[in-house]
Order: C-alpha cells, then sequence, then structure tokens
C-alpha cells in the first residue's frame, strides 16, 4: 500500500514538476509589440524603397515600443532611412536609443 501511495505521489508531482517547467519556459519568451512588424516591413523595403522605409519608421509612435531591444532597432532603421533617402542629420539623438542598445 506504502508503495502504491509513494508511486501516486511521485507520478503527480512530475506532472506538477513539467507544468512548472513548462509556465517557466513559456514565460521566458521574446515579446515585441506589433511596432516589430512593421520595422520587419520597413527593413524589407529599405533597399529599394527607402523613403517608403522611413515613412513607416516616422509613423512608430516610440511611447509604445516594449523595452530597449525594440528602440535600438527602430533607431537603428530610422538612422538607416535616412541616410539611403539622401537626408543628412547631425541629431545624435536619432541613433542614440540603437548606441545604447
Amino acid at each position: 500500500m506504502v508503495k502504491f501511495l509513494t508511486f501516486v505521489v511521485m507520478e503527480k508531482l512530475k506532472w506538477i514538476l513539467l507544468a512548472f517547467v513548462a509556465v517557466i519556459a513559456g514565460g521566458c519568451g521574446q515579446r515585441h509589440t506589433a511596432a516589430w512588424e512593421l520595422m520587419d516591413t520597413a527593413q524589407a523595403l529599405m533597399e529599394d524603397r527607402p523613403d517608403s522605409a522611413l515613412a513607416i519608421v516616422e509613423a512608430i509612435d516610440t511611447a509604445t515600443l516594449g523595452g530597449a531591444e525594440e528602440r535600438g532597432r527602430r533607431s537603428l532603421l530610422h538612422a538607416m532611412a535616412l541616410d539611403k533617402s539622401g537626408i543628412d542629420t547631425t541629431d545624435a539623438s536619432v541613433i542614440a536609443p540603437a548606441l545604447a542598445w
């Protein structure tokens, strides 16, 4: 009887531990806002249509960006789009979030 109870407890403990690991692993994934897809589109357009890429990047509300990675990527894409569109700028704040990231 004791062996049976031990087996049942260990079996339940195994499933609880497995569920715990799954929850922890699922919570460790990278979370991006909707702006990430816009940045993907801008990056795809960068070579052939930098003006369109610039318009997309400038349309992204920086207040909605999720973290340093998104702010850095948006900053880098903005600097690239300005350069490829032939717009010169001496404003260091354009690239500062990318450098911080």
